[in-house]
Order: C-alpha cells, then structure tokens, then sequence
C-alpha cells in the first residue's frame, strides 16, 4: 500500500498553480522587436488616415458649398429673382457687400491687435449682418475645413475664415469688361455658370467678388487650393465640381495667398493654360464670348 502524498499531482492539482515563475520579462531585443513593429503599422496606416482625413474635408467643403448656394436661390426667390448684388438693403440702411461679395465684411475691421477669437467674432458680426445669413445661419458654413489659415496665420497676417468668394459675373459689379447677370432667369447657361469659388485673399477676408480680366483675358485673383493643389466651385445650375490645378504659375500664386502673401494677377492666364480656359469657360457673364 503506496503511502499518502506519494501520489504525482493530477492535471488540476493545486501544485501546479504554485510552479516556479521565470520573472525575468521581455529582453532587450523583444522590446525592441515590439517598438518596431507598432512602429510600421503606425507607417503603414498615417497615408490612409491622412486620405481619410482629406476626403473628410472635402465632403464638409461641399455641404457648405450647397448650403450657400440653396441661400443664393432662397434669397433670389424672396426678391424677384434676383442674384445678391453688391449692396444689400439691410434693416442697418444700405451696405456694401465687401466680403466675397456678397457679406459685408468683419465688423469691426480686422486688425493685428486682435486675437483669433476676436477676428472670428468680428466676421460672425460682418456675416451676420449679410442678405445670406436668413437663409444661411452658421458661420461655420462660409469656412472650408481644409482652410487652415485661422489656425496658422495671424489676423492683420494672413488669418482668414471666410473661403468663398462669389463670381463676378454674379449680380451686380464693377470690374471692367464685365456685365453680371442680376437675375437668376438671365443666366444662359447655369451647368457653366460660376457662383462660388475657393478663395484666400491674405487681407483678412475676400476683399470683393473673384474677378479674371476677358478683355485681354488674363488672371486677377487666384483660387485656394485647399484641397491637395484642389478647388470646389459651386454652379449656378446647384452642382459643385472639382478641379486640380496643374499650372506651377497658379499653384505657387495659391499657396502664396493661403499664406499671407499677395499673390494678385499671376503670370500665365491665356487659351494655352488649361488651368486658365477651365475657370474661364465657368466664369460666364452677359457679354462672355470664348477665348480668341
């Protein structure tokens, strides 16, 4: 008869909970082999956060962009067909509509004494005061979420928020050789017919409408490429589209003006720019012919 205790511990036996345990840890050369690999995976994943984050942005610039566009229409519904001309008879008298032309501007001025929350409020009070806002109230709406100059730049610097600037060739203007359709029924053809355009005017907001010369055609503004060296316009008939700009000339003028720097009347605005015939085959107005 086997003794008691003698007996080897059995697959569940309390014993086994008690085993030696190699308290060691991991060795430099496992850490090191953890480090990297999350490491690479980080690597691996930033492009696609970064497109992911792009898209994300892209698709807020266009719900804005179609929010503007439906005031634009609304407004012209309340007021016998008309575009938004450059005064606006608000409850505060007559005003000019300086910012992008079609709000009046920050109220107060910008200068560069302020802070950016100061600068903000004051183009909430210009927005607020604007024929757009009945029908367009959050000012995060006149703000492409790749527009990143309120972060980057500072006011009387560069610091911008509004956008979005409106075509010229939109209600009523002053800028040579240009007749604006006032109403919506004269637009000929709306599916070509610009509205709204990114814009960065690096003298803290859109100083007026986006306006190019057509006799002789050339540039004046430049577009803001927020967008990857990309633009969204907005169409009188109510599509956005998107277009990559390709021109050095331009792109070097664009990220120049996001910057804070004036970047007015590039080089290179003529039939053979792509670039060039594209905006100016959608920047129509009553006496637009094509280019020579």
């Amino acid at each position: 008869m086997k003794a008691m205790g003698s007996a080897k511990p059995g697959p569940f036996s309390p014993g086994r909970l008690f085993r030696p345990v190699n308290d060691a840890g991991f060795t430099r050369i496992e850490l090191l082999g953890v480090v990297l690999a999350v490491f690479l995976v980080a690597l691996i994943g930033l492009p696609s956060l970064g497109r992911a984050h792009s898209k994300s942005e892209l698709a807020g610039c266009l719900s804005n962009q179609r929010h503007l566009l439906q005031a634009f229409q609304l407004y012209a519904q309340d007021n016998q067909d008309a575009w938004v001309a450059s005064t606006y008879q608000g409850p505060q008298g007559s005003t000019e509509l300086n910012g992008g032309g079609y709000w009046p501007g920050p109220v107060p001025d910008i200068t560069r004494n302020m802070s950016s929350l100061e600068a903000f409020n004051a183009v909430k009070a210009g927005l607020a005061r604007g024929p757009l806002w009945p029908y367009a109230s959050a000012a995060e709406w006149y703000h492409c979420p790749a527009d990143h100059r309120m972060s980057a730049l500072r006011p009387g610097l560069g610091w911008g928020f509004d956008s979005y600037a409106k075509s010229e060739g939109i209600g009523t203007g002053t800028w040579s050789g240009i007749r604006s359709y006032r109403r919506m029924g004269e637009v000929r053809n709306p599916s070509a017919t610009l509205v709204l355009i990114e814009s960065a005017d690096p003298r803290d907001f859109n100083r007026g409408t986006w306006v190019m010369n057509v006799s002789p055609p050339g540039w004046v503004d430049v577009v803001a490429a927020f967008h990857e060296g990309g633009s969204l316009s907005a169409l009188a008939d109510g599509h956005c589209e998107f277009r990559r700009w390709s021109d050095a000339t331009l792109l070097k003028a664009s990220r120049d003006s996001m910057s804070g720097t004036q970047a007015f009347f590039p080089s290179g605005g003529t039939s053979g720019n792509p670039d060039f015939v594209w905006l100016y085959n959608r920047f129509q107005h009553l006496d637009w012919r094509p280019l020579p």
